[in-house]
């Protein structure tokens, strides 16, 4: 739990303080890798970010490992608003660019939106 706070702290201080970007959101997703698919899993996530490349909304995509927990990962993906970023959540499970990438996941740790607050 430690790790996880520390990503995620992490992960909101990367966020900048312009105006422009206050209103765009942050989905963070935490998760664990099978061990199976750990040596395949940059060309899993190349797939997945193409696709996600031309989505609605879509600002940023940026994967993190864990230092501590070899099997630990996080994408911070920016996006225009909710509703775009939601709606690309929706999309993932039914692309094919996405398959690789949902089969090397174990376990979904967090998945949130957040909003800039301070």
């Amino acid at each position: 739990m430690k790790t996880l706070l520390i990503i995620l702290t992490i992960a909101l201080t990367m966020q900048t303080t312009s105006e422009k970007q206050d209103k765009k959101i942050v989905e963070i997703v935490v998760y664990k890798v099978n061990k199976d698919h750990k040596g395949n899993l940059k060309n899993a996530i190349d797939q997945a970010r193409s696709a996600v490349y031309d989505m609605p909304g879509f600002v940023s995509y940026q994967t993190f490992r864990s230092m501590d927990k070899e099997l630990i990962y996080m994408d911070y993906v920016i996006w225009e608003s909710l509703e775009e970023a939601k709606a690309a959540a929706a999309k993932v499970p039914q692309l094919k660019e996405f398959a690789e990438f949902g089969q090397a996941i174990e376990d979904i740790v967090v998945m949130d939106h957040l909003e800039f607050y301070h």
